[in-house]
């Protein structure tokens, strides 16, 4: 019987093994899973313009705000600035630049700079645009160019437009340390009708005008930013306009409006505005 006893011995001891660590991953993937049905990612993608009753929910791409039609990072890409109505990036693409009351990059992909990163010179104009020309030639991309780029003191941004027809295409981040370009998230990726994640078949034209989206765009600012001004002059991609936001005449930030449903997406992730080109 001892003999036996010593035998069974490490079967058992693996069966506990084994038991304990389906156990530990059944635990992971319902939290996992949690989390993605009820904040909003696998019925929604975060949000989608065709459902709005829906989206009173973080989701991995971001939030919308209870009551309003302001959408705003919250989760994975974004989250909500604490002590005000106002939801920014906080997370994985998105955080808290300490020391202010700013939200901007922290995380995986274009943050809060420390260390190393805090230590680097912004990029200049022509790195940035050297930079997309050869994103844009890799992904062959013929018909797109270089539009305009902001350089922010924790990354440039590049819009990169149609030059057959002059409408933008690409919203891009450079980052500074590596001199990477990746697409830009927010409405970049869920709003762009062409180039975006749910693109190819852009829809004929937007009910919001350029005129219509500066106003909604103001009355945002004027409740959430008072002494902001909307620039007069949208930027169009397919299915949405972006828009600098002005503080004492110099770019402060960004904003996007949706062409059809008037949402507002407020861009949290750019730290100070260092200078720009168009």
């Amino acid at each position: 019987m001892p003999a036996n006893h010593r035998k069974d011995a490490p079967m058992n001891k693996t069966w506990q093994v084994v038991l304990i660590t389906t156990g530990i991953v059944l635990v992971v993937a319902f939290i996992i899973l949690r989390f993605f049905f009820f904040h909003g990612f696998l019925p929604y993608l975060g949000w989608n313009s065709a459902y709005p009753v829906f989206q009173s929910f973080p989701g991995m791409m971001g939030g919308y705000r209870p009551g309003t039609n302001v959408y705003g990072g919250y989760g994975m890409m974004g989250g909500y600035r604490p002590g005000t109505n106002v939801y920014g990036g906080y997370g994985m693409m998105g955080g808290y630049r300490p020391g202010t009351n700013v939200y901007g990059g922290y995380g995986m992909v274009g943050g809060v700079r420390s260390g190393i990163a805090a230590a680097t010179d912004p990029l200049s104009i022509e790195q940035a645009k050297q930079a997309v020309e050869s994103y844009l030639a890799s992904a062959n991309h013929a018909d797109l160019v270089v539009k305009e780029v902001m350089i922010f003191d924790n990354h440039a941004y590049v819009i990169a437009a149609e030059e057959s027809t002059g409408i933008g295409a690409l919203e891009l981040l450079v980052d500074p340390l590596s001199l990477r370009v990746v697409p830009e998230y927010g409405p970049n990726m869920m709003w762009n009708q062409k180039y975006g994640m749910m693109g190819g078949n852009p829809a004929d034209g937007m009910s919001v005008s350029p005129a219509e989206a500066v106003e909604i765009a103001q009355a945002y600012l004027d409740q959430y930013f008072p002494g902001a001004t909307a620039d007069p002059d949208p930027e169009e991609f397919y299915g949405y306009y972006t828009l600098d936001i002005l503080l004492d005449g110099q770019p402060f930030s960004m904003l996007s409006v949706h062409g059809t449903s008037a949402e507002v997406f407020y861009h949290s992730w750019h730290a100070n505005f260092v200078e720009m080109w168009e």
